[in-house]
């Protein structure tokens, strides 16, 4: 009998301490996510004032086409956005998700249980494609990310016309540059121009801007990801994805500017995954 019960009570002393140890790992797992969560949301500029969260896709007009003379129909048109850039959205969503609800079990019961003051920040998430025109472009009092370079982003044409940028994709004798517009290199070209009728063939590589900016008058944390081809754009948004971390713990919550470069997709269509920072400063 003695020796029944001494194992009964081992066997409950093990499965105690066990449960206890599962328990605590639970615990600081969620912490952890809890203060990753908190530095992205820091990063990005998100709070219980500002809880908006717009991402704005580029967009162009494709027309119609009548299937018996081929002509194109100038009073059928709508909006679409290149499969390329489409393909990012997946790799956004994994991202932001820890922002919008709650990953596990413990996140969810810390959250109910802690007093107001430390609970989570529902963030609310949107996609919206790129308006027509700049004078559309009517949002305030949100984080918001611009997808695509002014020709296609009419948010990006607008911070880029207000001249609020501090790098800028240019046309500069019919090729495609980064200039940076601001600071003590303002004026400087960087990065491989790219001539659109040689890109097929030439295997320049492509660049790419990521640029974080606060607009005051509008209270709109902005961060623009954009690059020469949709390749370039890509390449911004994973770095941006990839990233955050270390470019929180430099810049924190302040404003920055990097230029990357990477292969273009006719040499590489991986190669917006193996970027190389160009030059980055404080914006």
């Amino acid at each position: 009998m003695d020796t029944f019960v001494t194992g009964l009570l081992s066997s409950l002393s093990a499965n105690l301490i066990t449960t206890v140890i599962l328990l605590t790992i639970a615990l600081l797992y969620a912490l952890t996510r809890g203060k990753r969560r908190e530095k992205l949301l820091s990063f990005l500029g998100l709070s219980p004032e500002c809880n908006r969260l717009i991402i704005c896709t580029s967009s162009y007009s494709a027309y119609s086409i009548n299937p018996v003379t081929e002509e194109r129909l100038e009073h059928k048109t709508r909006s679409a956005m290149s499969v390329n850039e489409f393909s990012i959205f997946p790799a956004l969503d994994r991202w932001i998700s820890p922002l919008t609800k709650h990953s596990t079990f413990w996140e969810y019961l810390i959250h109910h249980k802690m007093p107001s003051l430390f609970r989570f920040i529902h963030i609310n998430v949107k996609y919206i494609p790129s308006p027509s025109k700049t004078e559309k472009f009517t949002l305030s009092n949100c984080t918001l990310i611009l997808i695509g370079g002014p020709v296609f982003n009419q948010g990006t044409m607008l911070y880029y016309s207000q001249n609020m940028c501090s790098m800028q994709l240019q046309t500069l004798k019919k090729k495609i540059a980064v200039q940076i517009i601001k600071g003590k290199r303002a004026g400087d070209i960087l990065g491989t121009n790219i001539d659109f009728d040689e890109y097929e063939v030439s295997g320049k590589k492509d660049i790419a801007i990521i640029e974080k900016i606060h607009d005051k008058e509008r209270n709109i944390n902005v961060i623009i990801a954009a690059g020469a081809t949709s390749q370039g754009t890509k390449a911004a948004i994973y770095h941006l994805i990839n990233n955050w971390a270390t470019l929180y713990s430099h810049y924190k919550a302040n404003s920055f500017a990097i230029c990357l470069e990477c292969n273009n997709d006719k040499i590489d269509p991986n190669g917006f995954l193996d970027s190389t920072i160009l030059y980055a400063m404080d914006s």
